[in-house]
């Protein structure tokens, strides 16, 4: 992969908080605060309402008149009874009529790994090359306890070894909250909260890749320490804390005009076409347009053309947007099997930096390309709306 200019940006618009990574000074992550109105990662004492043998899972209420969808193994069924307490964890949100996921495998989540209460040793992201999976798997062998699993994240591989510490540190300390959570649980009533997840800084870090951040900026100086504890120590002379009151952050980086884009239907790309983005209940669609000859150059020059800045824009539209799931992408028909091929590389080349999962399938004859991207957290615009800001940027 090419070298990237990538900012990291913490900082308030509209009062309420939020975490933006330009790359290239396009919009690349975008993310607000809703710990507020959402549950997701969050640890409740709950109890089973209701078990349900022939679904292999249970309702447990884990918040007052809240009931979440528990799935459970063969063990589980036959232990479990209704009526009865035990601490689950948000997985997935509750969505308009279905009910939250919940987990009774419990997950602390840091910048650099997860704990989890089930019995596995270390695990690592596929990310992360092999012969570095050796070196950390010495290091960190005699520091998980046996009855957790700690499962190494991407971000470790932009650790160097002065920065092992970090690591050390955060493994110690998820291990340590995880067994007073669970050693608590039991004598906490119903409906207890036993831990908010990770900090609204902890899991936007988690999206960045390191390696290619220049420079991390933040005018909040309660955050600037915490960054900082968070960062490796290469990183720590790009850390900045903005104090110039006169000129807001936002309008230095020029936030307000990239959200006003992010939500926007149409984006315009640079050769006179452009992309019409509609999201449905399945599956989004992204369709790619030529627009006017600006250029003034054939029909088949101005084709590829417009294919090669779409499948360029794409990648920083889906994970700006936080759009997951199914996308289908219209390109303009090219009737070339070499251009389809180069567009099909140059596409999985810029969506190779996502830091979710997301797979390229293939292109068909109508020029049609298939994408399936994981779903981590909400979509911006849900977000937007969340916090009362979508009404703003929407004009």
């Amino acid at each position: 992969m090419e070298s990237v200019d990538q900012t990291v940006i913490f900082t308030t618009i509209e009062e309420k908080r939020g975490f933006f990574s330009l790359v290239d000074e396009k919009l690349h992550l975008a993310a607000f605060d809703t710990c507020d109105s959402r549950d997701m990662d969050k640890i409740f004492v709950g109890k089973i309402t209701n078990i349900l043998p022939n679904l292999k899972a249970a309702f447990v209420e884990y918040k007052k008149g809240v009931c979440g969808f528990l799935p459970l193994t063969k063990e589980e069924l036959a232990s479990y009874k209704c009526e009865m307490r035990l601490p689950v964890q948000v997985v997935k949100d509750a969505v308009k009529t279905k009910e939250a996921v919940l987990s009774t495998e419990l997950s602390l989540t840091g910048t650099y790994c997860i704990i989890t209460s089930k019995p596995g040793g270390i695990t690592f992201s596929k990310k992360i090359p092999a012969p570095l999976k050796e070196e950390l798997s010495l290091f960190c062998a005699d520091r998980i306890e046996k009855e957790m699993t700690c499962i190494i994240r991407t971000n470790a591989a932009s650790l160097e070894k002065e920065d092992y510490p970090l690591l050390k540190a955060e493994i110690l300390k998820l291990e340590e909250k995880l067994q007073k959570l669970l050693q608590n649980a039991s004598g906490r009533t119903i409906y207890s909260r036993l831990y908010e997840g990770p900090s609204f800084v902890e899991k936007q870090l988690s999206k960045v890749d390191f390696k290619r951040v220049s420079k991390i900026v933040t005018d909040s100086e309660e955050e600037f320490d915490q960054i900082s504890q968070l960062i490796p120590c290469s990183l720590s002379e790009y850390l900045k804390l903005y104090e110039d009151v006169s000129f807001p952050l936002p309008a230095l980086y020029g936030l307000r005009g990239k959200l006003h884009e992010a939500v926007s239907r149409t984006v315009w790309l640079k050769s006179g076409g452009y992309l019409v983005i509609e999201p449905t209940e399945a599956l989004t669609v992204i369709d790619v347009n030529s627009g006017k000859n600006l250029k003034k150059i054939s029909k088949r020059e101005l084709t590829s053309l417009t294919n090669r800045e779409a499948a360029e824009a794409i990648p920083y539209i889906l994970t700006s947007r936080n759009i997951t799931g199914i996308v289908i992408i219209d390109f303009i028909s090219t009737d070339s099997k070499t251009e389809d091929v180069k567009l099909l590389k140059l596409l999985r080349s810029h969506t190779a930096m996502d830091y979710v999962k997301t797979d390229v399938v293939d292109i068909t004859p109508l020029g049609l390309v298939e994408i399936t991207r994981q779903k981590r957290d909400i979509p911006l615009k849900d977000q937007l709306c969340e916090v009362g800001l979508y009404e703003t940027f929407r004009h």
